[in-house]
């Protein structure tokens, strides 16, 4: 058995998802960890809105994975002290590189984040049939609008990352970035139109003022909502961000452009998060 534990937003449960489902493909008993929803992390647990079928974790079987009858006395000495029982017997993400070794691995608890597309190679078809959106009758007008445009969604993540100390992620996609992105788009596009999604629009329009070609700023939805639209645009010109990421693949097509920044973030340069097909800037 696998328990694979699930934290943060959108995006990075998307990539936990994907390597759910890998494990599934490749015939793990695999089943979902989503604890941190309860007390730790702010956000919401969101995939079970798609995917009725996950098999969530049950208490015992912390205590069944433990390989040795020494882990399990082990297991249930901490459980008593409450020291962090739960995970005693775990493999640890210590980097963003692809070890393909995970998919050897049993009776373990998985923590990380898995941000790379190796994790989920078997099973990105699936996922975007999972990941479908229901129709939003108020969002019918735009919709029409980016169907029949040359619509390119353009992220500008902004909030936490402005206040990031650990990394530079945060520095990562300034205007710089976006008007060369805009620039590649311009080469290979004839009339795009540029749809502005962002967590601060009011800041976004300030960082994109000197290279504003009548962009379109986009009244910020819930979560659903703005990965939806972005992902039905034709293009994209995303941020270091996997909800961008991940709504540039859920909307890929053979024709569609996605550029990306060609560092995803300055302390981890060995991060291999960005796909083949993207042009990189």
């Amino acid at each position: 058995m696998i328990i694979l534990k699930f934290w943060g937003g959108f995006g990075n449960q998307l990539f936990i998802y994907g390597l759910y489902k890998e494990l599934q493909y490749r015939g793990k008993n695999v089943k979902a960890d989503i604890s941190n929803y309860d007390k730790i992390d702010k956000r919401d647990f969101v995939l079970n809105q798609f995917d009725r079928s996950i098999d969530y974790v049950h208490p015992f079987d912390f205590f069944l994975i433990q390989k040795t009858f020494s882990q399990k006395i082990q297991y249930i000495k901490r459980l008593f002290k409450k020291n962090n029982h739960k995970y005693f017997n775990s493999y640890i993400e210590s980097n963003h590189i692809f070890n393909k070794d995970i998919f050897d691995l049993d009776n373990t608890c998985l923590l990380g984040y898995w941000q790379n597309p190796e994790y989920s190679e078997h099973v990105i078809d699936s996922i975007r049939n999972t990941i479908t959106f229901e129709k939003y009758p108020h969002l019918s007008d735009i919709e029409h609008i980016i169907n029949n445009t040359n619509s390119v969604a353009v992220h500008i993540r902004l909030t936490d990352y402005l206040t990031l100390t650990d990394n530079d992620m945060g520095k990562v996609c300034d205007m710089d970035y976006y008007s060369r992105a805009i620039k590649e788009i311009n080469k290979r596009i004839e009339y795009p139109s540029f749809y502005i999604f962002s967590d601060d629009i009011e800041m976004a329009k300030s960082i994109l003022a000197p290279i504003d070609n009548n962009f379109i700023y986009m009244d910020q939805h819930d979560t659903f909502e703005d990965m939806y639209l972005m992902s039905i645009c034709k293009h994209k010109i995303i941020a270091n961000s996997t909800f961008s990421w991940w709504a540039s693949l859920l909307g890929d097509a053979d024709e569609s452009i996605t550029v990306a920044p060609k560092v995803w973030d300055p302390s981890r340069p060995q991060w291999d998060i960005q796909l083949k097909k993207w042009i990189l800037v």
